[in-house]
């Protein structure tokens, strides 16, 4: 097992995940035993699994911000998947990865002993089957790990977001010009789509900031993508805004003074392999570059910790948004973008 050396989580029994609107399956010796004995109606039979029910406070089985299960039977009595919060595991080809999600406070505040020191406690999980995320990669991992070697001193020198457009830049133009896998030179300088500069950035923030939102209506999706592609005018009542699409490009094309907190997100996102869990390379690069404009906006608007929970509950951690956006988005760079003679736009 590998740790993420950027975690360091102990439960500071906020209660947060518990009010979730998560679908929490159990095991079918825990639904006849303990779950039973405290309230079977807060238990929902579906298809032949069982699920915690949850009412406008989110579990039903949370009281005063604890577990009722965990409090009269113990922490073993619980649904594996409450037990393994917020911890994220992933299998490659060279270990197991265990690294924690940052829509806990725990971990987004950093509370606790560093994550390796709880090699125990996540060997136990994995004997009680715990849910692991397996990369498809197989024989093209030889070719990842020479990608990665040459891309990890190059985001130490350039920053990530200088080493990602020039990764990605390249990786639009093999597939522009019919390469397929891994570009080796994806250090080259190629012209065409600038990242963050063109108008490319206001559909793929408009299509990332969405899902984001609290309120999934159509009219006011639809004026996000007015408002960043035509800087028009936005009003986002939830974060208090009022203000241009101008505006918001502007923020997320302009560092903030402090950025600790997106660059540690990054290294796990980076450690974890989330960029080899968006269906390929080519998005998962993409999705790698992304977290920072958009991390510039949502920062503005509700905190670090507000914006890094927002990316990870919304796009990344707990959905499958990312498997499906990333990609859909690099297909249409490919279907949209051609290249003259000379390699322009």
């Amino acid at each position: 097992m590998k740790f993420d050396p950027e975690i360091r989580y102990r439960c500071i029994q906020c209660g947060k995940s518990c009010q979730r609107d998560w679908n929490i399956w159990t095991e079918p010796s825990t639904a006849s035993g303990a779950l039973r004995t405290l309230q079977e109606e807060h238990l929902i039979e579906e298809d032949g699994r069982c699920r915690l029910a949850r009412d406008a406070a989110g579990c039903a089985f949370l009281q005063d911000r604890l577990c009722s299960i965990h409090s009269q039977f113990g922490y073993a009595s619980k649904p594996v998947q409450c037990q393994q919060y917020p911890i994220l595991l992933t299998e490659t080809a060279d270990g197991l990865r265990v690294s924690a999600s940052y829509t806990c406070s725990a971990v987004l505040q950093k509370s606790g002993l560093p994550l390796e020191d709880q090699r125990e406690a996540v060997e136990d999980l994995l004997r009680r089957g715990a849910t692991i995320k397996r990369l498809t990669s197989g024989s093209d991992w030889p070719d990842i790990q020479r990608f990665e070697a040459r891309f990890e001193p190059a985001f130490v020198e350039w920053g990530w977001d200088s080493a990602l457009r020039r990764a990605i830049r390249t990786m639009l133009a093999g597939r522009l010009a019919g390469v397929g896998g891994t570009p080796a030179d994806w250090w080259d300088t190629h012209q065409g789509v600038r990242l963050g500069q063109d108008n490319s950035l206001g559909w793929v923030l408009g299509a990332l900031l969405k899902p984001c939102l609290a309120q999934h209506q159509s009219q006011l999706w639809q004026a996000v993508d007015q408002a960043l592609l035509e800087s028009g005018p936005l009003e986002l009542p939830e974060f208090g805004y009022r203000g241009s699409g101008q505006e918001i490009l502007g923020w997320a094309r302009t560092p903030l003074d402090d950025e600790a907190d997106l660059e540690r997100y990054r290294r796990s996102l980076w450690f974890r392999k989330q960029h080899l869990l968006c269906h390929s390379l080519f998005p998962g690069m993409l999705m790698l570059w992304t977290v920072g404009p958009l991390y510039r906006v949502l920062a503005r608007w509700c905190g670090s910790h507000g914006a890094l929970e927002k990316m990870e509950l919304n796009l990344l951690g707990h959905s499958y948004v990312a498997q499906q956006i990333y990609p859909l988005i690099c297909d249409y760079w490919i279907s949209t973008y051609a290249y003259d003679g000379g390699g322009h736009k």
